[in-house]
């Protein structure tokens, strides 16, 4: 009787140099997948595997892609050229194949320009070419924003704050009333120094010294009262909790909330 050998779940890790591993979902020991073994799948694939032989002189296991579980690539970054009467992307991380056949509307578009396809085909071992339609252009591969901006597109980071939420942090006045400093610790007559400087990203972060009753000196940090001005389950909670964190890039920053707060009152 023919044994039926093991079937393994796991994220495939490309190289861009041919070969690959597969990282089992248990935590279990990689496997390595030498070239031609991955199955169609793409880097960061959901996969499913059997292991094969050992590697000859090291002892490390070996496997084969069996099908695809899950694809981790659904849009893609590149720079576009044009090839005949063809308009492709080449990808850009190494890791992945190096040309995606841009389909559907290609009015306008040209050689050079760093864009963003959201794939349609894969390809795979019979020969079938990757496709993908265009879902955003930044404009020349050279330049430093369009670079920024397609790294930001790939992860899902959202320059923009939708409109509810730019309102709701307009609301809040710029100056603290007085009615506002009841319960909360009001240092307003200290000396409080910021130290971001002219070219922070945020302002959010200061510090005093002063001694105290004894003659000991008394550093104090302080930072900003976020909290009295995001209340919880709000707009700008929601969007916040949703961002995680800021993101600093290159000479700017996308916010966890808006200018208003994050450089303005808080």
């Amino acid at each position: 009787m023919k044994e039926t050998r093991k079937q393994i779940i796991g994220r495939y890790q490309a190289t861009g140099r041919g070969y690959g591993f597969l990282i089992p979902e248990d935590g279990s020991g990689d496997y390595f997948l030498p070239p031609r073994a991955e199955g169609g799948a793409w880097h960061n694939d959901i996969v499913t595997a059997v292991p094969d032989a050992q590697l000859p002189g090291s002892g490390r296991q070996t496997a084969s892609v069996t099908g695809i579980v899950e694809r981790s690539n659904k849009t893609v970054t590149g720079v576009l050229f044009r090839h005949g009467r063809e308009l492709c992307l080449v990808p850009d991380s190494k890791r992945l194949p190096s040309q995606i056949r841009v389909v559907g509307r290609r009015a306008g578009l040209r050689g050079g320009d760093r864009a963003a396809v959201t794939m349609t085909a894969y390809g795979g071992r019979r020969g079938g070419k990757p496709m993908g339609v265009l879902a955003e252009v930044f404009g020349r591969s050279g330049s430093r924003d369009a670079a920024a901006a397609a790294i930001l597109y790939q992860h899902n980071i959202r320059p923009e704050f939708p409109p509810e939420v730019l309102a709701a942090a307009a609301r809040v006045p710029q100056e603290v009333p007085s009615q506002s400093a009841k319960g909360r610790l009001d240092l307003r007559d200290r000396r409080v120094i910021t130290i971001d400087g002219a070219s922070a990203k945020d302002l959010d972060d200061a510090v005093s010294l002063e001694h105290d009753r004894d003659g000991r000196t008394v550093l104090g940090v302080h930072i900003a009262d976020v909290s009295h001005y995001v209340a919880m389950g709000s707009v700008l909670d929601t969007e916040a909790w949703s961002r995680g964190t800021s993101v600093y890039y290159a000479d700017k920053v996308v916010p966890m909330l808006p200018p208003d707060l994050s450089n303005g009152i808080c």
